[in-house]
């Protein structure tokens, strides 16, 4: 119940002002289930249920107001956008005060993997309107609990032990795939087209790498441990599985494991049970001279070199359970860096050597998780993966930005990835965004942060050039400001190339580059691109300097993809006259690299991708699943002139494939009129499309009146 309160001036006395409170009647709603109250905002989590079967789940709405809580949605008094769930009993309406209704929502999911929808329940509680609440379910197979996604999703074997490439577009695994079934070989994936192949292919050896430091930047070499001579021994190869050199030569009773190279390649370093228990050994690669770091009648097991060589960190049972240890590389000074009552696991170093990766059952966990803790040991772990089942055999990405690491969350061994970025900033929650608003010109970062919209889309820079962009603090207080938490979303022209932005050289005309076509007549400056171009992808991602890189590392949650449709222009019949086949498959393949680059190679999982327009890619399902979202201009309204019935109707099934798996549809509309703004967000609303009206321009911060962010 609210209450207004007006202040009275009771003349010029000791008296002073006296308040006088008002009590107005008015309705209050809260949503609960199982007894626990939901916030609008909040999510509720119908974890995992096997595709085929359904979960059921009662909420109930209740007025604590004093007045009737009228529900207003129609026909539905609850929404739910998102295939897999629906809402399968409506509560009554109106609800009296005191008084409570329920309704049903069912999660069926019909595939494994995460799953979420948007729940809304539109009301005449003047705060909050719309209740909002983000359902989440599982599939069977997945983890929702932290922003992990997995790398090797159609792998039936069993794949472990990721290490990355120096350059860290390439992973190095282990993997069940090939050979006899049951023995381990070499592979490694291109992270971003996960493309895997094999390194080793034999049918009865185990070859197995280690996670951390077994591919080597000064020599380009792997090292691994493989029984293809008969007994386990240390080998080497190239990249490509070629030059392989036998590194140990020891008796059928030994066994030579988990090597991984120090720094400058010289040495390597790795466990052997060739004297009394398992110790940590090193070998130079060229003389085969080997010393040994370690002599206790315990297990040191899986060693990894610190980047700058003086250190060497490895697992060891020698205090009763499995710790993890430093010493120096000389085997001198061994301290124990985690000494608790957990079994810690598969240790190895970030890129900078301040910190161990490491996996462990840390405050009672029944299976491990992944753990990051400073080298020193001073300070508590750091949890950084959150699931019920096996994390292991974690690797840092070599610019530290990510995780990559051992999971069964699909039930069989994968490997999966997760940002790291010490104190990680919260993942976006697309489905909580319910307003929006896109400004490319004349920007103004307070006015934007002092609005109360949960999305902006802006360009990277003030005045598009790479002198003016933005920095990752401003990016920061915008995405944490005083209108509330935004999710930011940066702006890329994919399809043309715009000659005010950093990468354009004054030099260029049509044809020279080859790939820079005509210009765009109705956006000056714009010019169409064979976007298929390794060089043109080059300029897009790939490098610091390249235009995506810079949005990254600028702190944007994401990007707005414009000129996504300009596969039209050069496909079969488009305005070009190239009547290239394959147009509309490059496109596809372009948007799914993009994010496949910014989520697997950057480390950013949850980074989203909206392209705008390309609504006809509906067709693609491998596009839709890449997407986060999708925005669509001039849906109902081209300008001020209604658009034509029939195309309307064909862009808005193209849009319903996106919603209806799940994903965020911005729609905007270059229309200013009042009674056609209303006729907009009326329509937008009820397809449950997020809306936005603005001037063509994009110049200005347009609140509509009537349908202000809240």
């Amino acid at each position: 119940m609210k209450t207004n309160c007006l202040k009275i001036l009771l003349g010029i006395s000791i008296l002073g002002v006296f308040t006088a409170c008002v009590i107005t009647p008015r309705p209050d709603i809260s949503v609960s289930a199982a007894g626990i109250t939901i916030p609008s905002g909040g999510s509720y989590d119908f974890k995992n249920v096997s595709p085929g079967t359904s979960k059921s789940v009662t909420f109930v709405i209740k007025n604590f107001g004093s007045a009737d809580l009228v529900l207003t949605g129609s026909p539905e008094k609850v929404k739910v956008t998102g295939a897999v769930f629906s809402v399968t009993s409506q509560p009554a309406s109106p609800i009296v005060p005191g008084a409570s209704q329920t309704f049903t929502v069912t999660f069926s999911p019909l595939s494994n993997g995460s799953k979420t929808a948007a729940l809304t329940i539109a009301s005449n509680d003047p705060d909050e309107s719309t209740y909002r609440i983000t359902l989440k379910g599982c599939g069977d197979r997945c983890s929702y609990y932290d922003t992990a996604v997995n790398l090797t999703p159609d792998s039936t074997a069993d794949d472990q032990n990721p290490a990355f490439s120096p350059d860290g577009k390439t992973l190095l695994f282990s993997s069940k795939r090939n050979g006899s079934g049951a023995n381990s070989n070499l592979w490694k994936m291109d992270l971003l087209t996960s493309q895997a192949n094999p390194l080793t292919d034999d049918l009865n050896a185990d070859n197995v790498n280690m996670p951390g430091s077994s591919w080597n930047a000064a020599t380009n070499k792997i090292c691994f441990a493989s029984s293809r001579s008969g007994n386990e021994e240390i080998w080497t190869m190239d990249p490509d599985g070629t030059n392989l050199q036998q590194i140990t030569h020891t008796n059928n009773t030994v066994h030579d494991r988990a090597p991984t190279f120090s720094p400058d390649g010289t040495l390597i370093t790795f466990q052997s049970d060739k004297y009394r228990g398992w110790e940590i050994y090193t070998i130079d690669v060229e003389s085969l001279q080997t010393g040994k770091l370690t002599n206790n009648t315990a297990n040191d097991w899986k060693p990894n070199w610190s980047s700058n060589r003086d250190k060497i960190v490895f697992q060891s049972n020698r205090d009763g359970n499995w710790d993890i240890y430093i010493m120096n590389a000389d085997g001198t000074d061994v301290r124990n860096i985690t000494n608790d009552p957990a079994d810690d696991t598969d240790p190895s170093w970030s890129p900078d050597g301040t910190k161990i990766v490491y996996a462990s059952t840390h405050v009672g966990l029944d299976e491990p998780e992944i753990f990051v803790i400073n080298a020193g040991g001073i300070g508590e772990p750091e949890r950084i993966t959150d699931y019920a089942g096996y994390d292991g055999a974690p690797s840092f990405s070599p610019d530290g930005s990510s995780i990559a690491f051992t999971s069964d969350r699909f039930g069989n061994l994968d490997i999966w990835l997760i940002p790291y970025a010490g104190n990680p900033s919260p993942t976006p929650d697309w489905s909580s965004v319910n307003d929006f608003a896109y400004q490319l010109q004349n920007i103004n970062l307070a006015a934007m942060g002092a609005s109360k919209f949960d999305l902006l889309i802006i360009d990277y820079s003030a005045d598009g050039s790479d002198t003016q962009r933005f920095t990752p603090e401003e990016i920061a207080a915008l995405k944490d400001s005083t209108g509330g938490k935004k999710i930011v979303l940066a702006y890329m022209s994919i399809g043309e190339a715009q000659n005010y932005r950093g990468y354009w050289d004054p030099a260029w005309v049509p044809g020279d580059p080859s790939w820079l076509d005509l210009p765009n007549p109705e956006q000056p400056g714009n010019y169409a691109v064979q976007y298929w171009n390794p060089a043109w992808r080059d300029t897009i991602f790939g490098s610091p300097d390249s235009y995506l890189d810079k949005i990254i590392a600028a702190g944007f949650d994401g990007v707005y993809l414009d000129h996504a449709n300009a596969y039209e222009y050069w496909g079969p019949g488009g305005a070009s006259g190239l009547n290239r086949a394959a147009a509309e498959q490059e496109m596809v393949d372009f948007v799914t690299s993009i994010g496949q680059y910014a989520r697997v190679v950057k480390g950013k999982t949850s980074f989203g991708i909206f392209p705008q327009n390309a609504e006809a890619l509906s067709s693609r399902s491998d596009y839709v699943q890449s997407v986060t979202g999708i925005g669509a201009e001039d849906v109902w309204y081209n300008d001020n002139i209604a658009q034509p019935s029939s195309y309307t109707s064909a862009v808005l099934q193209n849009l319903d494939v996106f919603r209806n798996a799940g994903k965020l549809v911005l729609v905007v509309d270059y229309v200013t009129q009042l009674t056609k703004i209303d006729d907009f967000y009326h329509k937008a609303v009820a397809k449950d499309y997020v809306p936005y009206a603005t001037e063509r321009t994009l110049d200005v911060l347009t609140i509509n009146a009537g349908h202000e962010p809240d």
